[in-house]
C-alpha cells in the first residue's frame, strides 16, 4: 500500500470519522479496528491530514450555522427582558452569551478567509 494514497481506504475513513467523535487517538483506532501504531502512522499521511481538516471544517461550519440560527431568539429574549418588570437575569445572560459567541464565530470566519487569501498570495510568489 502506498504511503500517500489518492483516496482513503474504508478503514482510514472509519478512523477519521472516529477521530471526530472520540476523545483519544487510541479510542479512534479501536473504533476503526486498527492498531494505535497504525493510527499514529496514518496521522502523518497528507491524505489523512487533508480529510481530517476537511471533516473538522465541515463540523465547525455546522456548529456555526446552528449558532447563527439562534441569534433571532437571543435578540428577542433581550428585547422581551428589557421591558419586563421581573428580573430575568438567567435568560438575559444566556442571550448575551449566545450573541457573544455568534459575534466571535463571525469574526473567526472573517479571519479565516483573510488568512486563506494571504496564503494564496504567498503561494503565488
Amino acid at each position: 500500500m502506498s504511503d500517500t494514497p489518492e483516496t482513503l481506504t474504508p478503514a482510514q475513513e472509519s478512523f477519521v470519522s472516529a477521530l471526530l467523535c472520540l476523545t483519544t487517538i487510541a479510542d479512534a483506532a479501536a473504533a476503526a479496528k486498527v492498531s494505535e501504531r497504525t493510527a499514529y502512522r496514518w496521522l502523518k499521511l497528507p491524505a489523512i491530514q487533508a480529510e481530517l481538516s476537511k471533516a473538522r471544517d465541515h463540523a465547525f461550519t455546522q456548529g456555526l450555522n446552528k449558532l447563527q440560527s439562534g441569534i433571532d431568539l437571543a435578540i428577542s429574549t433581550l428585547q422581551r427582558n428589557m421591558i419586563s418588570d421581573e428580573p430575568q437575569s438567567t435568560q438575559v445572560r444566556a442571550a448575551q452569551i449566545w450573541l457573544d459567541q455568534a459575534l466571535k464565530a463571525h469574526e473567526m470566519t472573517d479571519i479565516k478567509a483573510q488568512l486563506a487569501e494571504l496564503q494564496a498570495l504567498v503561494k503565488e510568489r
